[in-house]
């Protein structure tokens, strides 16, 4: 009988400890035409929702730029860039014969807009974008995309045109 018990327990920390385990996978491609620096620069962070899990996120995205030197403000006049950010699911995809392995893709995206020359010209002049991608079984978006944050500013702003990938074990 302690046998038993024994290997019950084992059974379940073992099943814990692959549910936890499952790493979160990005690929992401930057493209920009920033200067060499940016410390002093300011941006704003345009509202793409009014959830508190985009707010969350969004704040998460402003700490990545203020470790790169920049400065947040709280108004778009007040701004050097404007900075777009969205992020979305997209539908599970199933990859074996009896359905039980699925895979989950997200998308997250950054787009810094040069508000000054962007005011100048009056068009649009992007400075820099990247597409962050995420494909793996883990299903809540709202625990991938702080890793699809962090893969973006691992290298930031990153080679241009470069695709780069990053694998965060998480437990």
């Amino acid at each position: 009988m302690e046998r038993l018990a024994r290997l019950g327990v084992l059974a379940l920390l073992m099943s814990l400890v692959a549910a936890c385990g499952t790493p979160v996978r990005t690929e992401f491609t930057p493209f920009h035409d920033l200067p060499d620096s940016l410390a002093g620069k300011t941006f704003f962070i345009e509202p793409a929702e009014a959830s508190l899990a985009w707010a969350t996120h969004a704040n998460q995205l402003a700490a990545g730029f203020e470790a790169k030197g920049l400065r947040r403000v709280t108004t778009q006049a007040a701004a050097d860039y404007g900075v777009i950010f969205t992020y979305e699911g997209e539908r599970p995809r199933t990859w074996s014969r009896d359905g039980a392995d699925v895979s989950f893709d997200f998308r997250m995206t950054v787009v810094l807009i040069d508000l000054r020359k962007s005011n100048a010209r009056n068009e649009t002049v992007r400075s820099y974008e990247a597409t962050v991608y995420s494909t793996g079984r883990r299903s809540d978006i709202n625990e991938v995309v702080p890793y699809m944050i962090r893969a973006t500013f691992a290298d930031w702003p990153g080679a241009n045109g470069r695709s780069q990938r990053r694998l965060f074990n998480v437990y």
